[in-house]
């Protein structure tokens, strides 16, 4: 923050109190154990998922209507990644790891925040964010297990498609207007595609006000007492950048075994059979 560059932008965005205020010098409980970790684990992994899946959308394609080499074009374009893209394979393969990741490492999260009473006052509307989150989150995992036109996702999207329809009134408009039409066809795997590409930039949005929100009541700790700034609390840098890095280095030790030696977990996908 010292270089001429920085001192310049700092002069017109008080770049450097921002910096100083919401990371190096914000204050955190002394505390805190390894379990808090996962909240920074999530973002990671969060930042992972947009940057794999910007790349893996510039080659596929979402169509179930047109076929290609006796494939449709949607099932096609995903084999394309796999062995025609350069590095395809592994971009594909970060992306179904990862979600799997980002689940496991948000129910940590959440589960950390039940079993420490991170959801009590002051922090209920941080909670109320965070539920949310979890559910667009959801949706986006949904929405893209269908992408690949497997039987799996096929039948997938089916069954879940179909309890909208369960819904006094408004179930059948419902899972008309989500699956385009009266079956899991290509309307579906359009919107579904435009879904999962818009969900995880809203997910980003939210996760902004999660942190803000955050650092407006502060972190729980696991005594669940409060402690005041100055009293009980030491600078986030470097004591938990550094706790952060642990964790991140275990994290991508497991997540690179599995994308590079297991990533497939036992699970192929295999056509839909029209």
């Amino acid at each position: 923050m010292k270089t001429k560059l920085f001192g310049w932008i700092d002069e017109r965005t008080g770049a450097e109190a921002i910096i100083k205020s919401q990371l190096t010098e914000y204050q955190v409980p002394k505390n805190l154990n390894y379990m808090w970790n996962f909240g920074s684990l999530a973002l990671l992994v969060l930042v992972l998922q947009i940057l794999t899946g910007i790349f893996l959308a510039m080659y596929y394609k979402p169509s179930a209507a047109l076929t290609y080499g006796g494939y449709t074009v949607a099932f096609d374009s995903v084999e394309r990644i796999m062995r025609d893209v350069n590095f395809g394979w592994l971009i594909r393969y970060m992306h179904a790891v990862g979600a799997s990741a980002f689940f496991v490492v948000v129910y940590m999260h959440v589960g950390r925040g039940l079993y420490y009473g991170s959801f009590k006052g002051p922090r209920e509307l941080l909670w109320i964010i965070g539920v949310v989150i979890l559910l667009i989150m959801q949706g986006a995992a949904f929405f893209g297990y269908l992408l690949p036109w497997g039987q799996m996702s096929f039948w997938g999207a089916t069954v879940i498609t179909n309890l909208f329809g369960a819904l006094p009134v408004i179930g059948d408009f419902l899972q008309q207007v989500l699956r385009g039409g009266f079956a899991v066809s290509d309307p579906t795997l359009n919107r579904f595609f435009s879904l999962h590409y818009l969900f995880p930039l809203l997910l980003a949005a939210i996760v902004g006000g999660h942190v803000h929100a955050l650092h407006v009541v502060h972190s729980n700790n696991p005594t669940g007492l409060d402690v005041h700034e100055g009293k009980g609390t030491i600078p986030f840098h470097p004591y938990y950048t550094v706790k952060d890095a642990f964790g991140v280095g275990v994290f991508l030790t497991i997540y690179c075994y599995i994308v590079f030696f297991n990533p497939q977990m036992g699970g192929y996908f295999i056509e839909v059979d029209n």
